[in-house]
This record gives C-alpha cells, structure tokens and sequence, in this order.
C-alpha cells in the first residue's frame, strides 16, 4: 500500500468545473471541494434557472488511470446511447452532452429521480432482473463491441502493472501476482491450499472461456431503479471485454451483496445451457479470485487504493473465498 499517497490533480480543476457550469447555465448542489483531493470524480445534481434537474460528472485526477477510465465512459455512451441494442433494454442513463478535449473532461445527463439498489431489500423479482442484464451482455455481438473497449483490460492492466506484456494472456500477470501475495495469508485462510490448488487446475479456462461485453463494476451500487421499476446501469468507465464470468464475480464480491450472491449466481446458471455451466463455475471461481485480490491487496493499484482495509471486510473476502473454494464444488 502506497502511504500518504496524494493523488496528481488535474491543474486548476475547480475553477475549470465552475466555469464549464457556468456556460451549461447549471448551479451545481454540492461543492467541487468536498470531493478533494480523495476523490477521483466529481458528480453532483445540478438546476438550471428553470428548477430541471441534471447529473454532472466530472475527472478530478490527472493520473493516467483516471484519464483511460473516464475516456472509456464518455466514448462508450457516445457508441451506445442512441443504439437500438441498449435503447430496447433501456438499462442507460440518457447522456445530453459530454466533452473530451483537453484536460476538463465532464459528462451532462438526465436526472434519475430513483432509488439505488443498495438502499433496498432486493426481492427475488430484483435478482431475476439482474441475471437478465447479465444475459443481456452474454449476447452482445462482438462486432458491436468498439476497440477501445476490446483493449480497455489490456490498457488498465499496462498502467497498473510493471512489467506487463500485453502480447501475453492478460490474466496471467495478474493471477501470478494475486497469487503471490494471497501466500503471505495462507495462515489465516483454513482452505488456501484447497484454493491454490483450484486456481492451478483451473488456469486453463482463461483460454478456453469465451470473453463478452462486460460493465467491468457491476454491483448494484451502480444500478438505480426508476419509479416505473426499470432498471439504470451507471458508473461505465470500466467497461470491457472480459471473461464471461468477469462481472457475475464483481457482484458476488460486493459487502452490499452479502445476502444475495447464492441466489443470483443460481439464477444465472439457470440461464446458461447445462453443458456450459461447468465451464462458467471454473471461470467464476478464478474471476472471484482476482476480483477479491484486486480489492484485498491494493499494492496492485496503488493509485486507485490509499485506504487501509476495514477488517471486516477481510472477513468478508475470506467467507467468500472458503465458500467459492469449497472440496465440494
């Protein structure tokens, strides 16, 4: 973990946001400091002069990783916001105007007036949904899939990681260092030998599991329910192409997630035919992996972790881990 670590700004930023709100004729509800220098985006509601309400978002970070992710959201809603594919799902926030140029980068779109899923007790019918938008991205057209969300892994995984080939399998790197450093807990993890050995065993599916389109943060922090009860996927800078199992294991992974994981994963099974689902759990448990490595270990991605790890959530990860890994699985 990188102590005391200060992230780079970019030069002048609240000044630039204000002006920019300024020119949309917006008055932003939350001040731009109060998201310095901790974190890496500014969002807030913002009012015209008639009282309509916006979503405002903002990269705060000059850090190369911030730069790549917020580029990936902007470019990603100006292939996919006004496309029938997603337009028939209606699962998008609808995007007004965004701007790429120079260093303010900044995104306007509607106002959701909804509530966060993570705020509700979510109902089997909530989890039902949840599997279909999963499907829903299992059946994307890989031709529809810009290129830079196809290379967007290859790119974070380059900035994050020393040393990384990006001619070489891009999980390989990244398992070799997970596994290295899961090793200095293997006396507080009772399975980390059942684990190691499922994770050598299971290293071959990265070749042999298809990779899809994928939100790269799915987890239902990011899904707001409007009051028609539709469903808004949000948060987009790390969309990707991915291992089909990539954001199932995100989810699964997330605290808030805690009393439904067992159940979506069930139901998403369900949705996969029988002679594929062997296949899907070997790459999930190797996806869930990494995903709790990514969070547990911030020494991968210094720039994006600075806050030591609540201890309960080390006891989240080990739970998950003893039950994904389980003898019997």
């Amino acid at each position: 973990m990188v102590k005391n670590y200060q992230p780079k700004l970019v030069p002048d930023i609240e000044i630039k946001i204000q002006k920019q709100l300024k020119k949309l004729g917006l008055k932003a509800l939350t001040p731009v400091s109060q998201f310095l220098p901790r974190e890496h985006t500014y969002y807030s509601i913002c009012v015209d002069k008639k009282d309509r309400k916006y979503f405002f978002k903002a990269r705060l970070w000059a850090e190369k990783i911030t730069q790549a992710s917020f580029a990936n959201e902007i470019l990603f809603y100006r292939k996919f916001n006004k496309s029938r594919l997603f337009r028939r799902r209606n699962i998008l926030i609808k995007v007004l105007d965004s701007s790429l140029s120079g260093d303010l980068n900044w995104i306007l779109s509607e106002y959701i007036d909804g509530q966060i899923l993570s705020q509700k007790q979510l109902s089997l019918t909530y989890l039902k949904k949840i599997a279909e938008i999963l499907g829903f991205f299992r059946q994307i057209p890989e031709a529809q899939i810009p290129p830079q969300i196809k290379n967007y892994q290859k790119k974070r995984l380059s900035i994050l990681l020393k040393n990384y080939h990006p001619k070489k399998n891009k999980f390989e790197r990244y398992l070799e260092e997970t596994l290295k450093r899961f090793f200095k807990y293997r006396k507080e993890l009772p399975n980390y030998n059942q684990i190691e050995k499922n994770i050598y065993e299971s290293r071959e599916v990265i070749n042999k599991a298809p990779e899809i389109f994928c939100h790269g943060d799915f987890n239902i922090s990011n899904m707001i329910e409007k009051k028609s009860g539709q469903i808004v996927i949000v948060d987009w800078e790390s969309v990707q192409k991915n291992n089909w199992a990539y954001d199932l294991a995100n989810c699964y992974t997330h605290e808030k997630f805690q009393p439904y994981r067992q159940s979506l994963l069930k139901i998403y099974l369900k949705s996969l035919p029988v002679e594929k689902r062997a296949l899907f759990l070997k790459s999930f448990r190797l996806m869930v992996f990494l995903q709790i490595g990514y969070k547990l270990f911030p020494a991968l991605a210094p720039v994006l972790e600075r806050q030591k790890i609540p201890a309960r959530m080390f006891t989240f990860w080990k739970k998950i881990l003893a039950e994904v890994f389980r003898e019997d699985k």
